[in-house]
C-alpha cells in the first residue's frame, strides 16, 4: 500500500543540540497517523517538554514511530527499552529503514557493555536485583516484626523476635521463604524512596554508567505499561542518574492501574505525563495495517472425570480434619520447655506450650486439634499471650472465639471449663458453612502450634494440610489466611475441552477463509510445573499450555495441514510435514540475513525440534524467522506463549 510522506520537512523542525549525530536519511514514508504524532512530538520538544506518551495499537508501527522520533527529532544517543529480546530485537532490525553516514560506528548495539548510537535492552537487564546481605536481612526482619504486630500475631517487637526466632530455629525452611518474601518488600521500599540504584545488582549499574558515558538522549519505553511495578522504581531513579534525557512512552495497552500501590501509580503518571496522542484502533485497520477483528466466545464443557473432581472437592476438607483430629504418638523420654505463663500485660507468645529446647532428641508433638482447642479456650490463649478473662479474650479475637467454640459443638465436644457456649449461629442447622468456620481454626492450630512445633513430623504435617486447604482456594501465611488460585479453578482453566475446541475452531476458519487463513494460538505458557498431585490424574505439565495446543492440532488431520509451528522463548517445533521445506527456506532466510547459524533438527512423534548451533542463534533470531515464514504462508499457524506473542 501506497504510504504518504510527512506533511512537512521533519527533520529540520528541531534544532538538532550540541551533539555530533549523523545525518540519517528515512528510506520509507511515515502513515498518516505517524505524520500525525510526529507533529504532536515536534511542538512538545520545541516548547522545551521532554515526556511523550503515546498510545498505539499493533500494527500501528510503534517500532518505525520511535525510531523516527530518535533519528529526525531528538537527534541524540540512545537507549531503548523492551520487555523481551525479541522485542529488543526488533528495534535494532527496523533501523535498516535509515540511511546514516557512513562513520556512524557503532551504530546499534544490543550489548549494554559497549553502547552503540541506539542501544536496545531488555528491562530486565538494567533492573536486576543484588542479592540480600547482613543489611539487607536486618531491615526484612523489621519488616517482618512490623506486620507481625500490624495483624496482631505479636504484641511488642520482642514478642515477634521470640516468634521468629522460633521459627528460625525449629523451621528453618519456612523461615527462609518468609524472610525472602520481607527482603523483596524491603527493597521495592527502598526504591518508593528513591534508593533504587542502591539495591541494584553490579552488571546492571556497570550497564546504566555505561549508557551515562554515552551522553544517552532519549529513552525510549517500549510497551512502557510494564513500569508500574519494580522496574518502573528502577528507571525512574536511572533516568536522573542519565542526566534527565527526554522520555518516550510507548504502549499498546495503557496500564491497568486496579491494585497497584498508590505510589507505584503516581510515578508512572509524572513520569510519562498525559497520553499525548493515541492512534486509533479503526484507522489502523481501514489503512490495512492492522486485520479487522471481532471478539467471540467458544463455550466448552468439562469431562466427565474434571466434572466429578469438581463435584467431590469438598470432600478434601474432611480428610483435613480427620488427618488433624487424630492422635498422635508422643516419645515418653520427650522433656518439654513450657512457655511463659504471664498475662497479656506482659505477654509472650503463649500457644507453644510444649516448645522443646534445641537440644532435644525427641521432642514433644503437638496436641491433635480437639485437644488443642480445649487448651487455647481454657487458657484464654490469644497469639501475643495470655489474657485475664473470657470477656477480653473473645473482644479481642471474637471470630476465632466463636468458630472455635462452633466447632467443638459440632464435634460433640463439652466446652472447656469457664468458656460459656457460643452464640447462636448464622446458618441452618443442616446448612454449616464448613470452610466459613473451620478457616479461622485451622489458621490458627496451623500457625501457632504444627509451624513453630519443633517436631518435624508436625512441620510436614502443617505443610500437608496447607496444600490440601489450597485444593480449596485457601492458603495460610504467617499472618493470616487469604483467598487463592486453587487445583479446582486450576482444573476449569485448564480444561480438556478448552484445548479440543481448537479443532472446530480452525475448522470453520479455514472453511472461511481458505488458504488465506493465519491462525495465531496464544496460551498463557508453554508447559507448567504448578500441577499438584492433587489434580495429576487430570492434569499433567502441558494441560492447558501451548505443547498440548501443538500437539492437538498435530492429531486433526484438517488442522495439521495448516502445518502448525510453535515458537516460544525456549523452543521452536515444526510440524513434520512441514519438515522438508522449512529446512530449505529457513537456511535460505539465515544467509540472507547474514546470520552465522547451523540448524539441527531432532525429531520427535509428529513433529521435529528445532534448535541452532552458533554465536547469532537466540529467540529473537529464530523468532523473527518463523514470524517472516509466517507471513509468507510457509506455516499458517503459529502457537505460543502470551508472554513472547502477546507483546
Amino acid at each position: 500500500m501506497d504510504q504518504i510522506p510527512p506533511k512537512s520537512p521533519v527533520i529540520s523542525q528541531v534544532t538538532a543540540p550540541p551533539f555530533l549525530f549523523p545525518q540519517a536519511k528515512f528510506l520509507k514514508n511515515l502513515r498518516p497517523s505517524q505524520v500525525d504524532a510526529v507533529e504532536i512530538a515536534i511542538r512538545e520538544l520545541q516548547a522545551g517538554k521532554k515526556r511523550l506518551h503515546i498510545v498505539a495499537p499493533p500494527g500501528s508501527g510503534k517500532t518505525v514511530l520511535g525510531l523516527y522520533l530518535w533519528a529526525a527529532c531528538v537527534r541524540r544517543p540512545a537507549l531503548v527499552l523492551s520487555p523481551n529480546s525479541a522485542i529488543q530485537a526488533q528495534w535494532a532490525e527496523r533501523v535498516d529503514l535509515f540511511q546514516f553516514e557512513a562513520d556512524a560506528q557503532p551504530l546499534v548495539s544490543l550489548d549494554g557493555a559497549s553502547p552503540g548510537l541506539l542501544t536496545s535492552l531488555t528491562y530486565q537487564s538494567v533492573t536486576m536485583p543484588a542479592r540480600g546481605g547482613e543489611d539487607v536481612d536486618a531491615a526484612a526482619k523489621e519488616l517482618w516484626k512490623a506486620k507481625l504486630i500490624e495483624k496482631q500475631q505479636a504484641q511488642d517487637p520482642a514478642e515477634a523476635d521470640v516468634w521468629i526466632d522460633d521459627l528460625r530455629r525449629h523451621n528453618p525452611d519456612y523461615y527462609e521463604d518468609r524472610l525472602s518474601l520481607y527482603r523483596k518488600q524491603f527493597r521495592d521500599a527502598q526504591a518508593q524512596g528513591g534508593k533504587a540504584l542502591e539495591w541494584l545488582h553490579s552488571a546492571s549499574l556497570a550497564i546504566l554508567n555505561k549508557l551515562r558515558e554515552k551522553q544517552i538522549g532519549l529513552i525510549i519505553f517500549d510497551e512502557c505499561h510494564h513500569l508500574l511495578g519494580h522496574w518502573g522504581r528502577v528507571l525512574a531513579d536511572a533516568h536522573e542518574l542519565l542526566d534527565h534525557p527526554v522520555i518516550v512512552g510507548l504502549t499498546a495497552t495503557p496500564p491497568d492501574i486496579r491494585g497497584k500501590s498508590p505510589e507505584d501509580v503516581q510515578r508512572y503518571e509524572e513520569f510519562f505525563g498525559p497520553i499525548h496522542y493515541e492512534i486509533p484502533v479503526p484507522a489502523v485497520v481501514k489503512d490495512g495495517y492492522l486485520a479487522p477483528y471481532q471478539d467471540l466466545v467458544y463455550f466448552v464443557r468439562p469431562t466427565s472425570e474434571e466434572l466429578s473432581f469438581l463435584a467431590n472437592a469438598d470432600e478434601q476438607l474432611h480428610q483435613v480434619v480427620d488427618e488433624l483430629c487424630q492422635q498422635r504418638e508422643i516419645p515418653l523420654e520427650a522433656t518439654p520447655v513450657l512457655s511463659s505463663t504471664n498475662e497479656v500485660d506482659n505477654a509472650v507468645p503463649s500457644e507453644t506450650s510444649t516448645t522443646a529446647a534445641d537440644t532435644d532428641v525427641n521432642p514433644l508433638r503437638a496436641e491433635p486439634l480437639l485437644e488443642w482447642l480445649d487448651k487455647v479456650l481454657h487458657q484464654r490463649q490469644l497469639p501475643t499471650g495470655k489474657v485475664k478473662d473470657w470477656a477480653s479474650f473473645e473482644r479481642r479475637d471474637s471470630q476465632f472465639a466463636n468458630c472455635a467454640r462452633w466447632y467443638l459443638q459440632l464435634r460433640g465436644r463439652e466446652m472447656p471449663k469457664d468458656v460459656p457456649p457460643p452464640p447462636p449461629p448464622e446458618w441452618e442447622d443442616d446448612e454449616m458453612p464448613e470452610l466459613a468456620v473451620l478457616t479461622p481454626v485451622l489458621d490458627r492450630y496451623i500457625r501457632h502450634c504444627l509451624r513453630r512445633s519443633p517436631h518435624r513430623e508436625d512441620q510436614a504435617l502443617a505443610e500437608r494440610v496447607v496444600q490440601r486447604l489450597r485444593m480449596l482456594g485457601w492458603q495460610i501465611t504467617e499472618t493470616g489466611s487469604q483467598a487463592c488460585a486453587s487445583p479446582v479453578g486450576r482444573v476449569m482453566a485448564y480444561a480438556r475441552g478448552k484445548t479440543q475446541a481448537l479443532q472446530p475452531i480452525l475448522h470453520a476458519e479455514r472453511l472461511a477463509l481458505g488458504d488465506k487463513i493465519r491462525a495465531v494460538v496464544v496460551a498463557d505458557f508453554e508447559k507448567t510445573s504448578a500441577i499438584t498431585a492433587d489434580v495429576s490424574h487430570l492434569l499433567n505439565a502441558e494441560a492447558g499450555g501451548a505443547m498440548a495446543a501443538f500437539r492437538a492440532l498435530l492429531h486433526d488431520a484438517g488442522c495439521n495441514e495448516l502445518d502448525p509451528v510453535l515458537v516460544t522463548g525456549s523452543s521452536l517445533l515444526i510440524d513434520d510435514d512441514l519438515y522438508p521445506r522449512f529446512t530449505q527456506r529457513a537456511a535460505t532466510w539465515l544467509k540472507e540475513e547474514g546470520y552465522q547459524v547451523e540448524l539441527i533438527y531432532g525429531e520427535e512423534d509428529g513433529f521435529h525440534v528445532v534448535s541452532g548451533r552458533g554465536a547469532d542463534w537466540s529467540p529473537r533470531v529464530y523468532v523473527t524467522m518463523i514470524t517472516e515464514l509466517f507471513q509468507e504462508g510457509l506455516t499458517k499457524c503459529l502457537v505460543g506463549t502470551r508472554g513472547l506473542l502477546g507483546e
